[in-house]
């Protein structure tokens, strides 16, 4: 299974603050999205000059194109516009929107494995290729062209903030995809890092985490072990992680537990164990992955 990087482009809730952020950021490559989809009031309308439709199936209508649909809904309309992009013929999602019910992401990839739909994300999901290629990721300008993959399971913001590091250090990037944080971030993940063993650009890879739970950290460090270039693992919230372990507030915890596994919450140091090898340096300090980065090109 690999990804279609066709640059054409449908946002459903496109009437949304976080897709007209999105838009206005893009600005320069918007013409990669070439329709919208909204609730009631917009049809036949515009917004940010792009055509706005009721439906996904009118939206493919005029533009047949469209392979890949970025989510912007409301957090309670994701489960059913992910299911209208499915039954439309949309084969690739990138889940934008942040805030989805547990339940409903658990659904929205059940899903996708059955009917072969690639989904990226489960919250601020995005996939950028510099000049070439911007699918829901924020923060545009940061992101300069080089041979660093990010693979990023964090809030899109230390995407963002790695490339600036890596921009200002005469680095760039490669490919930026962030699949957010949760319990189902590291479902399709082998994609992204195959493609970037196989891509001959992409001379190393920096993967950021938030701390991860239960299986996550054994998923993790298999594909760490498949790849065979240079790895940088930051944690950016090593105290966070920390915090959440010691956290007494117990009817919190049952919250949480759906979305975070608290209960199964790994410690830093613990996931350092798991994941160290030849190949991988672990680190917590944002600032030194530039220098880290030069040794390993």
């Amino acid at each position: 299974m690999t990804w279609d990087f066709s640059p054409q482009f449908l946002i459903q809730g496109i009437e949304r603050d976080c897709a007209r952020f999105y838009l206005q950021d893009y600005y320069e490559n918007r013409t990669q999205v070439v329709a919208g989809v909204a609730d009631g009031g917009y049809n036949g309308g515009n917004i940010e000059g792009i055509p706005v439709f009721d439906l996904v199936t009118e939206a493919l209508a005029s533009h047949p194109e469209i392979v890949t649909s970025i989510i912007c809904s409301h957090p309670y309309r994701v489960l059913d516009a992910t299911r209208e992009a499915i039954e439309s013929g949309i084969s690739q999602i990138v889940i934008h929107s942040e805030g989805i019910p547990p339940l409903d992401l658990l659904k929205i990839y059940q899903t996708g494995e059955k009917r072969g739909v690639r989904i990226v994300g489960v919250s601020g999901g995005g996939i950028l290729i510099p000049g070439c290629f911007y699918c829901g990721m924020n923060y545009a300008s940061f992101f300069s062209k080089g041979n660093v993959a990010i693979i990023n399971y964090c809030e899109q913001i230390v995407a963002a903030e790695i490339a600036y590091c890596l921009r200002e250090a005469g680095l760039g990037v490669s490919l930026a995809v962030s699949f957010g944080e949760g319990g189902l971030a590291f479902e399709n993940s082998h994609i992204w890092f195959e493609w970037c063993e196989a891509h001959k650009d992409t001379h190393l890879v920096i993967v950021s985490i938030k701390g991860l739970v239960g299986e996550q950290v054994k998923q993790l460090a298999t594909l760490l072990q498949k790849t065979n270039k240079p790895k940088i693992v930051y944690c950016f919230d090593v105290r966070g992680v920390q915090q959440r372990l010691q956290y007494k507030n117990k009817g919190k915890v049952v919250c949480d537990q759906i979305e975070l596994h608290l209960h199964l919450q790994n410690s830093w140091q613990s996931i350092i164990e798991e994941l160290r090898d030849e190949r991988t340096v672990i680190v917590d300090n944002l600032l030194v992955i530039p220098q880290l980065c030069k040794r390993g090109l």
